[in-house]
């Protein structure tokens, strides 16, 4: 089970980067998953290269074919990788939330981002780290090693928890596996039935990511509304009847 997805402070104002006390960065760097296991002289070391950057909703981290150069491990919102198609669509790869490292296969591989990576919410922050001392490390540390197998897994599957909620059939049972998915990995579930979603997604930002117009959206999620499934809250969406949106996911 992931982390609860968390807001960012209610004072954040979103800006380009923002440059934090050394000590603080590597407090930050020593509770990622991604580097737990270094101690603090190599935190230390990685941290006089890192930053946060603090993006808006459509906010861009990188462009696809940008270079490769940092570790990006999200702390608070939501991000979304997604290609551009032939036809100029915007198809979502995977979604990224508190806790995920976004992009290291890329930056293992010295290479370039084959794909666009963007803030979905509307205050999306991001640990970034410079992978000039992180690859160094990296020959020397098994440790080190065995968090970045991790996490090219945890990547793994959250590409194909994408594929399985645009594969899960109609509209509404892709609304169904969409919501399911998010309970599971940013959500706060309690009693079986109730679950909060600490996470705003528009409608459309919805449509987006299932593959489905926002009018279609719409028109299913207000009959869930009236029907007493889900509910807004000013902090994400509201689950009252989780086994119901189970049930409309597994038919």
């Amino acid at each position: 089970m992931y982390e609860t997805a968390a807001s960012c402070p209610a004072s954040f104002e979103p800006s380009r980067n923002v440059l934090a006390a050394a000590s603080n960065l590597s407090g930050r760097i020593a509770r990622t998953q991604l580097f737990s296991a270094l101690d603090g002289v190599a935190l230390t070391r990685i941290a006089a290269g890192a930053h946060l950057r603090r993006l808006a909703a459509g906010e861009y981290l990188w462009h696809a074919g940008d270079a490769a150069g940092e570790f990006c491990i999200i702390q608070c919102g939501l991000a979304e990788v997604q290609r551009i198609t032939v036809g100029g669509e915007a198809v979502t790869l995977g979604l990224f939330g508190r806790g995920d490292a976004i992009g290291t296969t890329a930056v293992l591989e010295r290479g370039r981002y084959p794909a666009d990576a963007l803030a979905l919410t509307a205050a999306t922050e991001v640990l970034c780290v410079a992978a000039g001392p992180v690859l160094a490390l990296l020959e020397h540390s098994p440790a080190l090693a065995l968090a970045m197998n991790r996490a090219l897994l945890a990547h793994t599957e959250i590409l194909r928890a994408k594929i399985n909620i645009v594969s899960a059939g109609s509209v509404p049972r892709r609304i169904a596996a969409l919501v399911l998915y998010l309970v599971e990995r940013f959500g706060a579930p309690h009693d079986g039935i109730h679950a909060r979603i600490g996470i705003e997604l528009t409608r459309e930002k919805i449509g987006h990511l299932v593959g489905a117009r926002p009018e279609t959206v719409i028109r299913i999620m207000s009959r869930w509304h009236k029907a007493g499934w889900i509910g807004s809250g000013h902090e994400g969406l509201e689950v009252h009847r989780l086994d119901m949106i189970r049930r409309m996911g597994n038919r």
